[in-house]
């Protein structure tokens, strides 16, 4: 009996602070989204690169090949839309 009630206190607990940290998430997206994000579609190159995984050369490299659209503000910084990496995803997904 002890030891269901101390089980039940434990899940309460695990689930509190799996709230908490999908909270703690989400206003990290937000932040990172607000900061780095032009309109709704277009973000700077060094979140992609988080969100992706992918480098600067392999960037280049889906742009030369027409795969993703890119835009620059005065030539400096590079800019992405997340549609094109959506679609990416989408076209290469596999079924397991």
């Amino acid at each position: 009996m002890n030891q269901e009630i101390e089980l039940m206190k434990i899940q309460c607990k695990m689930e509190s602070i799996e709230s908490l940290l999908n909270a703690i998430n989400r206003q990290l997206s937000i932040r990172v989204t607000e900061k780095n994000t032009i309109g709704d579609d277009w973000v700077d190159q060094d979140t992609i690169m988080k969100l992706t995984g992918l480098g600067r050369t392999k960037l280049y490299e889906l742009r030369k090949e027409n795969k993703i659209s890119s835009s620059t503000i005065c030539g400096k910084d590079v800019f992405y839309r997340l549609s094109d990496f959506k679609k990416l995803l989408n076209t290469n997904e596999k079924n397991r």
